[in-house]
């Protein structure tokens, strides 16, 4: 009633709240109940809104093991994605096919069910065993944007192709600078490589050293048009959600060190929230 608010759902679609789910949509999953631990295998068909200001999110799953389609709290369950038919290096450069997923009578539990190289049936705990990425994840960068973190710099680079190997470690990426396509490829194994597949953090540093690097990732972000998370140095109401609209950047500044220069530039967003 104070913000003179009527309709929570009409909110968050016009908030555009459900881009935030965009590549979880038509993933498989299993949800974990954090209150009373069953299972549910299932896939995150769409996300709708309610209005229950203190809960507005709902989960449109398809239960995989009873075929029926059920509405989940995501502030109730924790989620796994998994990769059914993927293959997973559960140990050291050996692949295991995940073929299915059982579970208990009382949906507490169960168990991976994985082949090996000899057509052998691997069974692992469910609760106790954390997969890793799937084969599948690194094939989904070829010809998209990753990021590289070198020397302390964050970089955006674009994958030319993947070469699957036998051994995990030997996985090849094929990358080339994404603001240069006329630069050389560069090539590093998997084994070269530490992999974080969650969000992308960009910290904006007091010292100019970084600034150009930091500039060109807001610049892609700005030209791809992503919904991007700001946080703001200041102890309430420190977080913007929206996409990056200008960026005012004296170049003189990537000569000066000083924090003074820094507060010549100003970044312009559309705000969404």
């Amino acid at each position: 009633d104070f913000f003179k608010i009527d309709d929570i759902s009409f909110l968050m679609e016009s908030l555009k709240r459900k881009k935030l789910y965009k590549f979880k949509i038509q993933k498989d999953f299993i949800f974990r109940n954090l209150i009373t631990d069953e299972i549910i295998v299932g896939k995150l068909i769409d996300v709708q809104f309610i209005d229950n200001i203190t809960d507005p999110i709902q989960f449109i799953i398809h239960n995989l093991k009873t075929t029926q389609n059920i509405i989940l709290s995501p502030s109730l369950y924790s989620h796994n994605q998994y990769d059914l038919n993927g293959e997973y290096f559960l140990k050291k450069n050996v692949p295991f096919e995940l073929i299915d997923i059982k579970l208990n009578e009382n949906n507490k539990d169960g168990y991976y069910l994985f082949l090996d190289n000899n057509n052998n049936k691997i069974q692992k705990p469910l609760v106790k065993t954390k997969l890793p990425n799937s084969h599948f994840f690194f094939k989904n960068f070829k010809d998209h944007e990753v990021f590289l973190k070198i020397k302390g710099e964050l970089k955006v680079f674009k994958c030319i192709n993947i070469s699957t190997a036998i051994e995990l470690g030997d996985f090849k990426l094929t990358i080339i600078d994404n603001d240069n396509q006329d630069a050389k490829l560069v090539n590093y194994s998997l084994s070269e490589l530490i992999i974080r597949p969650k969000k992308i953090y960009l910290a904006i540093s007091k010292s100019s050293i970084s600034r150009k690097s930091e500039v060109n990732v807001m610049k892609w972000l700005s030209k791809k048009k992503l919904q991007t998370f700001i946080y703001l140095k200041k102890p309430v109401n420190n977080l913007e959600i929206g996409n990056i609209q200008k960026i005012d950047f004296h170049s003189q500044d990537f000569k000066k060190g000083t924090l003074k220069s820094m507060k010549k530039e100003k970044m312009k967003y559309q705000s969404i929230t």
